[in-house]
């Protein structure tokens, strides 16, 4: 098996932390680079260098919220995700070639699944009723 290359490794950073950055702040707490508020609750992310470690807070509260298609995991040729219901990981982890340029588009594929599920789980401000 390959492993990636600096160049690769510098690649997916300057592509996905965008993503959790769009989606998050920085982790006052320090646990996590970055803290997500979702509808599942509180989400923390931290990148490294071919996958996203995600963990919730409220693990019964993600798994109810995301439900059984989380539990039993989603993957794509580049993508690769699952809530664990007992720890609260929910890792993002790059499944795509390290070797450039086929590199370039699984990690835009990677970035597009990311930015579809953290888009799903974004904590919706409640609606105003107006009159």
């Amino acid at each position: 098996m390959s492993r990636p290359t600096k160049s690769f490794i510098n690649a997916f950073d300057q592509a996905v932390r965008p993503v959790i950055e769009r989606h998050g702040l920085p982790d006052p707490s320090g646990r996590h680079a970055f803290r997500i508020d979702s509808d599942a609750g509180g989400l923390g992310a931290t990148v490294y260098d071919t996958w996203i470690a995600m963990r919730f807070d409220d693990v019964a509260q993600a798994h109810v919220k995301l439900g059984r298609f989380a539990t039993q995991g989603v993957q794509t040729r580049s993508f690769a995700q699952k809530l664990n219901p007992h720890s609260g990981k929910w890792n993002a982890v790059y499944l795509g070639s390290f070797q450039f340029p086929q590199a370039g588009t699984d990690i835009d594929a990677f970035c597009n699944e990311l930015t579809r599920h953290l888009s799903e789980i974004a904590a919706r401000q409640p609606e105003v009723a107006t009159d």
